[in-house]
């Protein structure tokens, strides 16, 4: 079995690579409706509900910043014990217009 050494990874974590949105044609976005609009930063917009993407997959992401922690750490089968989790969508989306523009170049 081989491991990789820790220190030979570091390099790359370090040179993570800003893409502007606007060159993609898929884009993965974590959105969390519930948070206030004062807390999204305009470098990274709600890019889930633009007008720009559609969504082509979503799934349920936990929004631990707005979730209790205790509800969080334990599952009880307690009706309503976890009521008060609040959720967000990790989804994977696609430019609007982007199959029309593959199908015209066919």
């Amino acid at each position: 079995m081989r491991i990789a050494d820790p220190r030979a990874l570091a390099p790359l974590a370090r040179s993570r690579t800003q893409v502007d949105p606007s060159t993609c044609s898929y884009l993965i976005d974590l959105d969390f409706p519930q948070r206030p609009t004062s807390s999204f930063s305009p470098l990274e917009p709600r890019y889930a509900v633009s007008d720009e993407w559609e969504r082509v997959s979503c799934h349920p992401f936990l929004d631990a910043e707005n979730s209790p922690r205790l509800q969080r750490a334990v599952n009880l089968p307690v009706p309503g014990w976890t009521k008060s989790l609040q959720w967000g969508d990790y989804c994977l989306l696609r430019r609007k217009g982007l199959l029309e523009e593959v199908r015209e170049k066919v």
